[in-house]
């Protein structure tokens, strides 16, 4: 329905214009495209898009597919930065003439949890073993001891992970963006 996505894009581009952001983070395919469409047009100098994926082989017929790639061109140069969760995601984009290689970054998906569940799982077994209440003195000192260590190891891992979204949302404990000069230089920081 080209008419509704031409509404969608006045309304967007009439929102970015009034809210005058100093950055617009983009999604997906067609949705992306109309974003990033409508922070240039509202005079958005910084915008980051993440794909999510791409539909560049299979996903639509040939002349759709085509659309896509060209709307993915055209897009890209009017994008600051583009993310993906992998280099090869990277290298299919560029494969299709997408971006230039330094617009990209790479985000990994989440974080390496099994450390931390390994703490978990270790935790409750201490636990247990703790509300049994047969141990002798000097060995529930120990466990207790240990799971402390755990408790702590495990909330910093937390707190990692807490000010690593932090830093990739950008907001403050407030609910409020943060801003920062945003780096263009393209290089691998």
């Amino acid at each position: 329905m080209p008419h509704l996505d031409w509404l969608a894009l006045r309304g967007l581009t009439r929102k970015l214009r009034v809210g005058r952001y100093d950055l617009v983070h983009t999604h997906t395919s067609k949705a992306g495209f109309l974003g990033r469409l409508a922070a240039e047009r509202a005079g958005i100098r910084h915008v980051v898009h993440t794909p999510h994926g791409n539909v560049f082989h299979g996903y639509f017929n040939s002349p759709v597919t085509r659309l896509y790639v060209w709307m993915e061109r055209h897009a890209a140069r009017r994008t600051s930065r583009i993310i993906e969760l992998t280099e090869g995601g990277i290298k299919e984009h560029l494969a299709e003439g997408i971006g230039q290689r330094e617009q990209f970054r790479v985000v990994f998906s989440g974080i390496d949890t099994a450390p931390f569940e390994a703490a978990i799982a270790r935790l409750g077994k201490i636990v247990d073993r703790l509300e049994k209440g047969d141990l002798p003195l000097e060995e529930s000192l120990r466990l207790f001891e240990e799971g402390v260590k755990l408790s702590r190891a495990a909330q910093e891992r937390l707190d990692s992970a807490e000010k690593r979204v932090d830093e990739l949302v950008g907001v403050d404990s407030q609910g409020r963006a943060r801003t920062a000069p945003f780096d263009t230089r393209g290089d691998d920081t």
